[in-house]
């Protein structure tokens, strides 16, 4: 599986499936790339989905980190695959993460909600998903 390399020379593996503007995925405390299964799926014929391994958990390498760690390390994998925009979201820990890069790359947060991970309600997450990409794209 691919990875990208860290402004401190970490390796943090991630996921780049589908095809057309691209939607980034991070997962919450305790989770990893794989977490975003059913979600890749119902969004990959329409976006490039890109799913990671915040550094520490899953295939990424273990070192320790912040919030503007984990940001800088999205940042890096977007560089990795060329995305020069992105949809970006998490759950969780993810979301903090997702947020934090708003705040460092000057990006204005147009939602942030939370009601639940995406395996308790799948359908309804992805749902408000959908909605929420139309209304940005």
């Amino acid at each position: 599986m691919p990875s990208a390399t860290a402004a401190d020379g970490a390796r943090i593996r991630y996921r780049l499936e589908g095809s057309g503007p691209v939607l980034v995925l991070t997962h919450g405390l305790g989770g990893y790339l794989d977490s975003w299964g059913p979600t890749v799926e119902t969004f990959r014929d329409r976006y490039a989905v890109l799913s990671w391994d915040v550094r520490g958990f899953g295939g990424s390498e273990r070192r320790p980190g912040t919030p503007e760690t984990w940001a800088s390390d999205l940042a890096a994998v977007l560089d990795e695959v060329g995305a020069d925009d992105a949809a970006i979201g998490g759950i969780s820990m993810g979301g903090v993460i997702s947020q934090r890069f708003a705040l460092d790359s000057r990006l204005v947060m147009i939602e942030n909600c939370g009601h639940g991970i995406p395996t308790e309600q799948p359908d309804r997450f992805h749902a408000e998903l959908e909605t929420f990409l139309t209304q940005v794209r």
